[in-house]
């Protein structure tokens, strides 16, 4: 009986070691924010797309040009994005309270959606970066 709860310990501890594998660390800006990856697969026109998920001790987002600040919250972020011509465009966002419930959610239409250069030393270049030899 001891060795089967034992067994099962394992087969719970191992299938979760393997969801939490789905995020892939990214790296970390200069004011302590976590940033993590995952791949989100083709677009419709063929380009590659991700999610960032940005982890802060203070995170803050625009309402009704009121700002809001969630402490110990994160959010993820959908982007699209080019290797070769170093640029992405984002394509939805979603702010998150510390306890996952969901503060806000935007997703840009299509024809609003256009494409930006990286900034070159920058978080957003570190990500793509990343991104690009991830996936």
């Amino acid at each position: 009986m001891k060795i089967k709860f034992i067994l099962f310990v394992l087969f719970i501890l191992s299938s979760y070691h393997s969801f939490s594998q789905d995020w892939q660390y990214a790296g970390s800006s200069q004011d302590g924010d976590k940033y993590y990856l995952r791949d989100a697969g083709d677009s419709d026109v063929g380009y590659k797309k991700y999610w960032m998920k940005t982890v802060a001790k203070n995170l803050s987002y625009f309402k009704n040009s009121k700002k809001i600040n969630l402490t110990n919250g994160y959010s993820m972020e959908l982007f699209e994005y080019n290797c070769s011509s170093k640029q992405v465009k984002l394509l939805s966002i979603y702010h998150y309270y510390s306890s996952g419930k969901v503060a806000n959610s935007f997703t840009i239409p299509f024809y609003r959606t256009e494409w930006r250069d990286v900034l070159p030393d920058s978080v957003g270049e570190m990500i793509l970066d990343k991104a690009c030899a991830l996936f």
